[in-house]
C-alpha cells in the first residue's frame, strides 16, 4: 500500500513538474513556469499586475536572455526584449502573420476580423496598399497646402479652447485638463482626411465622448486582455469583472458613431467628384460590385478601417501630448529651453508650421524623448510565426505568438545611457542638430509598421509647439507633481 502511494505521489509530482517546466521544443527560449490555465501570464500579473510589460522587461534580464519564452495560456509565445532582437524580429519574413485573438473577433457580430490592425494575408495586403495609395492624396503622410490650412484652423480652435474660462470636462476656472483638451484636434484632422468633415467647437463634446468611450474600451481589456483572449469562457462567469461587458458596450458605441458618419456621407456621394478617402473607398466598392475577383471591400470593412484609424488618433497621440505636459512640469528647465527656441525661430506673429520643424531641433528632441521614455504601445500587436524557425539560436514553432517589447527597446541599456533618465539632449548631435536616425521605437517596424507615423509626428509637433508658443505650463495650487510610475502608457 505504501509503495503504491509512493509511486502515485512520485508520478503526480513528476507530471506537475513536467507541466510547469514543459516547452514545445528543447531549444525554446528560457522563461517562467507554465502555470495552469494562463501559463506564464499569471506570473507576469503576480510580479506587476498594473504593468505586465515591465515584468517582461525585468524577467528577460533575470533570465539573461534577449528572447523570452513564455506560455500565454496554451499558446507558446516568444518576446524580443532588446532593440537588436526586436528590430530583427519585426523584419523577419517568418514572423509576419497575425495571431488570432478573441477580442478583435468580437468587434463584428459575425466574428469576422476586419480593419487594418488584426488581419493578414491577401486581405491585409489588399486593404493596406489601397489605403496608403489613396490617403496621400488628402494629406496623410505628405505635405498638402489644403490640409495644412485645416491644421492651422484646428490649432486656432485649440488656442481658443484653452483660453476659455469654462468648457465642461476640459476647462474650469483657468484650469485645463489633459489629455481631454487634445481630443478634438487629433480626431478632427483624421475626420477631415477620411470623411472630408470636421466638427465645429460647438460639437467637440461628441469627439470627447468618442475618445472617452475608446479609452473605456482600452481599459476594459488592459491588463486583462491576455486573460480574455486566452480564456474567452471567463466572460460567461464574470462578464463585468473580466471587462467583457464594458468592451462590448464601448465597441457598439464606436461602431455606431462611425456608421452614422459614413451613412451621412453616402447621401452626398458623387462617384465623379471624390472629396476624401471615404469617397474613394465607396467608389472602389461600387466598381467591384460586378466582378468575380475575390476582394474584401465592404461597408463592414470600411467601418473597421475607420475604427483602426480614429482609435489611435484619440488614444496614442493625445496620450503622448499628455505625457509631454507632465514631463515639462517635472522638468521646468526643459520647458524654458523649448520656449526660448520657439521665440527665436517662430516668434509670436504667426503660428508654427512644418517648415519650422527643421529649425527647432530641441523641440523635436523633447518629443522624441517623451515617446521614448513613455512607450505608448509597450508591446507590438501579436504576430504569428508562419513556419518552424530558428531565431537567435532558439527554436520558434509554427503558429507560436511573436511579440516585440518596444518598452524594452526604448529602455535598452546597450543603446541608451541611463535609459530611465529624461534627457532630450540624447537625440541631438554634437552640433545641436537632431540626429537623422531615431533609435527609439514607438511605431513598430517592418511590414506592419504604423502607416501613420509621419502623419502623427507632424501633427504632434505642430500642436506641441503651438501650445508652448502661447502658454506656459504650471500646476494649479496644491496639485502634486505627476507620478509617472503610476501612469498607464495609454
Amino acid at each position: 500500500m505504501f509503495l503504491a502511494l509512493l509511486v502515485l505521489v512520485t508520478g503526480l509530482v513528476y507530471y506537475v513538474y513536467s507541466y510547469l517546466t514543459g516547452k514545445p521544443h528543447p531549444k525554446f527560449p528560457p522563461g517562467p513556469y507554465r502555470w495552469p490555465i494562463w501559463g506564464g501570464y499569471l506570473q507576469l500579473l503576480v510580479e506587476n499586475y498594473r504593468f505586465p510589460y515591465k515584468a517582461i522587461h525585468w524577467m528577460a534580464r533575470r533570465y539573461n536572455t534577449e528572447i523570452l519564452g513564455i506560455y500565454f495560456g496554451p499558446t507558446p509565445t516568444v518576446i524580443a526584449c532588446t532593440q537588436a532582437s526586436a528590430r530583427e524580429m519585426l523584419s523577419h519574413p517568418a514572423f509576419q502573420g497575425r495571431a488570432e485573438a478573441f477580442i478583435p473577433s468580437c468587434r463584428d457580430k459575425d466574428g469576422v476580423i476586419r480593419g487594418q490592425f488584426f488581419i493578414d494575408g491577401h486581405r491585409w495586403t489588399e486593404q493596406r496598399r489601397f489605403m496608403l495609395r489613396n490617403l496621400r492624396d488628402f494629406g496623410f503622410g505628405t505635405r498638402s497646402k489644403t490640409f495644412e490650412k485645416i491644421i492651422e484652423e484646428e490649432l486656432r480652435d485649440f488656442i481658443d479652447l484653452v483660453q476659455s474660462r469654462h468648457v465642461e470636462g476640459v476647462c474650469e476656472e483657468g484650469k485645463v485638463m489633459v489629455p481631454p483638451a487634445f481630443y478634438a484636434y487629433f480626431l478632427n484632422l483624421s475626420l477631415h482626411i477620411f470623411l472630408g468633415t470636421r466638427m465645429p467647437p460647438a460639437q467637440h463634446h461628441k469627439l470627447r465622448e468618442f475618445a472617452y468611450t475608446a479609452y473605456k474600451f482600452l481599459l476594459a481589456i488592459d491588463p486583462t486582455t491576455g486573460a480574455i483572449n486566452m480564456t474567452p469562457w471567463i466572460r460567461h462567469l464574470v462578464p463585468e469583472l473580466s471587462g467583457f461587458n464594458d468592451c462590448m458596450r464601448s465597441s457598439d458605441f464606436i461602431k455606431q458613431f462611425i456608421k452614422a458618419l459614413i451613412e451621412e456621407h453616402k447621401d452626398t456621394f458623387i462617384p465623379d467628384a471624390l472629396r476624401d478617402f471615404c469617397d474613394v473607398y465607396l467608389k472602389e466598392m461600387k466598381d467591384k460590385e460586378n466582378t468575380d475577383f475575390q476582394h474584401w471591400f465592404s461597408d463592414e470593412q470600411l467601418v473597421m478601417t475607420f475604427w483602426d484609424t480614429l482609435f489611435p488618433s484619440s488614444m496614442t497621440q493625445t496620450a503622448t501630448m499628455g505625457f509631454a505636459v507632465e514631463f515639462l512640469l517635472l522638468y521646468p528647465e526643459v520647458q524654458a529651453k523649448v520656449h526660448e527656441e520657439i521665440d527665436r525661430v517662430v516668434g509670436h506673429s504667426r503660428l508654427p508650421n512644418l517648415d519650422d520643424r527643421k529649425n527647432m531641433p530641441y523641440t523635436e528632441a523633447v518629443l522624441r524623448e517623451v515617446m521614448r521614455r513613455e512607450t505608448l504601445a509597450p508591446l507590438t500587436l501579436p504576430h504569428r510565426c508562419l513556419e518552424d524557425t530558428y531565431f537567435h539560436g532558439y527554436f520558434i514553432p509554427k503558429d507560436a505568438t511573436v511579440l516585440a517589447s518596444l518598452y524594452s527597446c526604448n529602455m535598452d541599456e546597450s543603446v541608451w545611457e541611463n535609459p530611465f533618465e529624461f534627457k532630450p539632449e540624447r537625440h541631438l548631435d554634437e552640433n545641436g542638430n537632431i540626429k537623422k536616425k531615431d533609435y527609439s521605437l514607438q511605431f513598430g517596424l517592418g511590414k506592419h509598421v504604423c502607416s501613420g507615423e509621419t502623419y502623427a509626428r507632424r501633427n504632434m509637433f505642430l500642436l506641441f509647439s503651438t501650445m508652448l508658443q502661447n502658454f506656459s505650463l504650471e500646476l494649479p495650487p496644491g496639485q502634486p507633481l505627476p507620478d509617472l510610475e503610476m501612469q498607464s502608457p495609454s
